[in-house]
């Protein structure tokens, strides 16, 4: 961050627009810094020509690599920003490395044994919905006056031809039981 009117009221970042997961670009603008820095008072034209020339040379040797002209116009674009720029040296890191790391964190929370308690059941409800036969039977007595009436009803959500043959089967088990008494 840093203030381009020289108040420290107004500071905001300064990006030169160079591609810093490149190696080979940072190494050219450093050469070509260093080769600006050897011209000395020839601020000529040809002389800065002539600079990056050697930079390119001392950076790729004889042959640059394909599309080198984006790398280039950024160099360019990034020395031509350093007048603009409110302070007199430009702090450049001899080395860069990108470290890409995670934000991993361990702890010990006390609380948790009840979290895991309340998954459990979560988990078990879950279970119990999607798994097991929602059915219902409901079985009513009323006595009369020398007999006792019972009816059985019953109900299923899922799978209502499986509830019935089970319904069926409990009926006629209830009818033999109760036709022995």
């Amino acid at each position: 961050m840093v203030s381009m009117t020289g108040d420290s009221a107004d500071y905001q970042s300064v990006g030169l627009g160079i591609d810093l997961t490149n190696p080979k670009e940072w190494e050219l603008f450093h050469a070509f810094m260093d080769r600006m820095g050897k011209i000395g008072d020839k601020k000529s034209e040809n002389a800065s020509v002539e600079a990056f020339q050697e930079a390119v040379k001392d950076v790729f040797g004889d042959k640059p690599p394909e599309r080198f002209e984006n790398m280039g116009m950024r160099t360019l674009n990034a020395v031509n920003m350093l007048p603009q720029l409110p302070w007199p040296k430009l702090p450049m890191p001899s080395e860069y490395n990108q470290v890409y790391y995670t934000g991993l964190q361990l702890a010990r929370d006390p609380g948790m044994n009840i979290v895991w308690i309340g998954s459990a059941i979560l988990t078990l409800g879950l279970c119990i919905m999607f798994y097991m036969p929602h059915r219902k039977l409901w079985l009513i007595i009323r006595p009369e006056s020398k007999k006792t009436n019972i009816i059985l009803a019953g109900m299923a959500t899922r799978n209502p031809i499986a509830f019935d043959l089970a319904f069926h089967d409990l009926l006629i088990k209830l009818e033999e039981d109760f036709s022995k008494i």
